[in-house]
């Protein structure tokens, strides 16, 4: 009760939602691994604890882990040792900071398309991030937001696709949203 009342905490630090293991990046796991990931470059967006993109990095993928919030980058780091020749972590606060101009063949991210007010931001650093032939791949159960999600990415020049992964824990699919510029 007292951090929650301090002023000098963020709300993500001060309700750490990434301190928590959501069963979106179990999907997105596993859709990635279908995939040849030896030496593949991916930024995950909002990596939280790192889950994802440790996921990868085992599988040999290159990792940027990144997240707006200094503890969940922390928590990432250390999670990330026993792969630290595969993974950085970056601060990258979406729509204001930048990864030096990197780019990368693959964005992805788990449970951050749960706040429509943020997509923009989203967006612009996807854009500024994703290589031109790039993807970007999300994964999230079922939400309402998912549903205007797909129409809001075709109004801005996107193709979707969506894919759906059983994780056969007796919960709902997990949607992975397959993101592609338009041709």
């Amino acid at each position: 009760e007292e951090s929650v009342a301090r002023s000098d905490l963020s709300a993500a630090d001060a309700d750490p939602f990434w301190a928590t293991l959501w069963r979106a990046y179990r999907g997105l796991v596993q859709y990635l691994c279908q995939m040849p990931l030896q030496g593949r470059r991916i930024l995950e967006v909002g990596c939280g604890q790192g889950a994802m993109g440790i996921a990868t990095a085992l599988h040999g993928a290159e990792v940027t882990l990144s997240d707006s919030v200094s503890n969940a980058l922390l928590v990432a780091q250390i999670h990330a040792w026993p792969v630290r020749h595969r993974v950085r972590v970056r601060r990258l606060r979406w729509g204001i900071d930048r990864c030096d101009g990197e780019r990368f063949p693959i964005i992805a991210g788990s449970d951050v398309l749960y706040e429509p007010l943020a997509w923009d931001d989203l967006m612009r650093t996807a854009e500024e991030h994703l290589e031109p032939d790039g993807q970007l791949l999300f994964s999230e159960p079922p939400r309402y937001t998912g549903e205007r999600f797909i129409p809001w990415m075709t109004d801005r020049g996107w193709d979707v696709r969506v894919v759906w992964i059983d994780l056969k824990d007796g919960l709902p699919s997990i949607r992975i949203f397959i993101c592609r510029r338009a041709k």
